[in-house]
């Protein structure tokens, strides 16, 4: 991770990453490394079309993907559904998906996606198991977000490559439950992490094992009953946080 990216996060929109969206129709989709698919109501030519036409567009979009094979880097602004998550999978190639929301039900064919790094997973309730990222290995960066119906979240700690964690509730809704944060332990390689998450065992301990971070947020419940300057000297590498100053 740059320092740009622990300061500020991997997934950056004004420093030129990306470029604009492309259409179904133009033929650099199949040259780009990066791509974002448009297809949200903000987007007025696409809120102009009748539904059965939208429905189309997806589905012309889903039958595409698995052939578009420089993409490296994808975003979906749209709620993706089901297949079209499914199509995602099929990607071989892609190294970072960021998708803002969706109502997407099982992630397991995520783990064909071996060669993924990065993963932005915005409001998905509906999702129960996150047990395809497990496999993903060479993941560094994950972001989940209202991942409130999730029952193995523990699991996480497969993921010992990742240096970047964020885990946090939609805007207006409740915080992701855990008993505990007995997995942080084993992420010893994690440089920001973020958790806006309600514990039933309020401890913290195990983030006072992260050695690395340079960047922290947790919830003022979280340590109100902890003395603030003596968490801050578990981390002599923090830069950034809500616990910095």
């Amino acid at each position: 991770m740059t320092k740009k990216d622990i300061e500020i996060g991997f997934w950056r929109f004004n420093d030129g990453f990306w470029s604009e969206p492309l259409t179904i129709e133009n033929t650099e989709i199949y040259e780009t490394e990066k791509l974002i698919i448009n297809l949200s109501t903000f987007n007025q030519d696409y809120r102009n079309l009748s539904a059965s036409k939208k429905r189309e567009l997806k589905r012309v979009w889903a039958e595409t993907l698995p052939k578009l094979e420089n993409v490296k880097y994808l975003m979906t602004t749209h709620q993706i559904d089901q297949d079209f998550f499914e199509a995602i999978c099929k990607m071989k190639n892609l190294e970072g998906i960021y998708i803002k929301w969706g109502k997407v039900e099982s992630l397991e064919n995520i783990a064909n996606l071996n060669n993924l790094k990065h993963l932005y997973f915005g409001s998905n309730p509906r999702i129960e198991s996150i047990e395809g990222i497990l496999n993903l290995n060479k993941l560094i960066t994950l972001e989940l977000e209202n991942f409130k119906n999730c029952k193995n979240l523990n699991k996480l700690e497969k993921l010992n490559n990742l240096q970047s964690l964020s885990i946090v509730a939609s805007i207006d809704g409740p915080r992701i439950k855990f008993e505990n944060l007995n997995f942080l332990s084993k992420l010893n390689n994690l440089k920001v992490l973020k958790l806006d998450v309600s514990l039933k065992y309020k401890k913290i301990e195990p983030i006072l094992e992260l050695k690395n971070l340079e960047k922290l947020w947790i919830p003022e419940h979280l340590y109100k009953k902890y003395d603030k300057n003596n968490l801050r000297k578990n981390f002599e590498k923090l830069k950034y946080g809500n616990l910095k100053n």
